[in-house]
């Protein structure tokens, strides 16, 4: 179930000085070759563009996680709590999907990654380091169950919080951009000759200590909102050319208001809906494992016993394939042997079977809806005696109560699908 402690220890240590160097690596980059869209920008502005990414900040986040786990464990022997796990986890699942969805929807995105280190360092930051987090994850989860319910009502919010707050922090960091490099700045700080794009020696960036090469790639919305479909504004970003005096657009933003509040709305929704999808998503990976390894009481069994109790659930799924299978067999067997005596008999008589065989699937018919109304109301009336049970309770057990009738439920439902019900001393 669980690998060895001390070479999961030396194996995130050596992750954690993998991806501290990487991120060391790139923060030098971002000063000697930063990304394409960058070039075109002071050193400090660089700066902020890169840590405003949420891909950015999540994987600093799987660093800071990785040091928190290793000393938890070389300190007190212990893993840290699961609901920062699940978060980290969430975050940097969030991470790749967003970002690999915007180098399929976003050409700004792909063109930003077209030279070969652009894409190391894409892939590492984007697809390695989540995936090996996810691999975390799941090789270290499954201790413990927890219960959906309960997530919803506490960790659920808590997790969604660092995602919403980012979404306010992106929202009014862009519009103080916005105001500070516009359109208006945009102008001043480029010039263009013969169709090159370069740094106006006369304008506010152009005392910069960075030296700008004699092309650059000028700003676009991203340096004011850190993903496109967060762009507020109605703009475009244009410059005259200085040797034919034509006017240029660089980029156009311009767009109805209804779908640019469309686009923004939806994006975030999306965003959110994934956060909380993700969560549901690893809650049911660690219970399914948990309950691969304990049995219903939550004590832990070997490797035979859990190989035992996978073949029951195996042999009780295939039990009830062949039920269906043989339903659906003698169905068909019927009614071809209706049909044979169908085909003998003479005209009237054939129009009488027919009816008769309608009016018997009509019955049938009707008593299934008759004992399927009947089960809604059993269970109608079930859960209103539950509920008179609960309020003759003190207000004290009546949490108690409920939880307990949950976990029946829960507990029924294992037992059918052939999940452990005990522990078996003599395999």
């Amino acid at each position: 179930m669980k690998i060895n402690k001390n070479f999961e220890f030396s194996l995130k240590l050596m992750v954690l000085i993998g991806l501290v160097s990487f991120l060391a690596f790139d923060f030098i980059r971002l000063l000697i070759a930063p990304k394409i869209p960058m070039t075109g920008t002071p050193l400090l502005e660089r700066f902020s563009h890169y840590y405003a990414f949420f891909t950015t900040q999540s994987n600093y986040l799987v660093a800071i996680y990785l040091f928190y786990s290793l000393f938890t464990q070389f300190s007190y022997n212990k893993k840290p709590p699961f609901g920062i796990e699940l978060a980290v986890t969430v975050y940097i699942s969030l991470t790749m999907f967003v970002f690999w969805c915007g180098i399929i929807f976003s050409p700004e995105e792909a063109a930003a990654t077209t030279r070969p280190s652009d894409w190391f360092t894409t892939t590492v930051l984007h697809l390695i380091v989540p995936i090996v987090m996810i691999g975390n994850f799941i090789i270290s989860s499954g201790d413990t169950y927890y219960s959906p319910r309960v997530h919803a009502k506490f960790s659920l919010f808590g997790i969604l919080a660092y995602p919403v707050c980012y979404s306010f922090y992106a929202i009014i960091r862009g519009e103080y951009r916005f105001e500070t490099y516009g359109s208006e700045f945009f102008e001043k700080a480029y010039i263009l000759e013969n169709g090159v794009w370069k740094i106006n020696p006369n304008g506010p960036w152009s005392t910069d200590i960075i030296a700008f090469s004699e092309k650059v790639i000028p700003y676009s919305s991203q340096m004011w909102y850190p993903y496109w479909f967060m762009n507020l504004h109605n703009v475009t970003l244009k410059a005259r050319d200085v040797i034919t005096g034509e006017e240029v657009v660089w980029k156009n933003y311009y767009r109805s208001d209804s779908a640019m509040l469309t686009q923004v709305i939806m994006g975030y929704i999306i965003i959110l809906s994934l956060v909380v999808i993700f969560q549901y998503l690893y809650l049911f990976l660690n219970n399914i494992k948990y309950y691969r390894w304990h049995d219903i009481d939550g004590n832990l069994i070997t490797k035979a016993e859990r190989d035992y109790w996978m073949k029951v659930r195996k042999f009780k799924r295939q039990e009830l394939k062949n039920e269906k299978r043989l339903l659906r067999i003698r169905r068909k067997t019927e009614y071809k042997e209706w049909i044979q005596e169908l085909k003998i008999l003479p005209y009237k008589e054939k129009i009488k079977k027919i009816m008769n065989y309608k009016n018997q699937r009509t019955l049938k018919n009707g008593l299934k809806r008759a004992e399927h109304k009947n089960h809604k109301l059993k269970v109608k009336k079930y859960r209103q005696d539950i509920k008179k049970l609960i309020n003759l309770a003190k207000t004290q057990d009546r949490a108690f109560i409920k939880q307990n009738l949950r976990d029946a439920a829960r507990y029924s439902k294992l037992v059918k699908k052939g999940y452990a019900t005990r522990r078996i001393k003599d395999i």
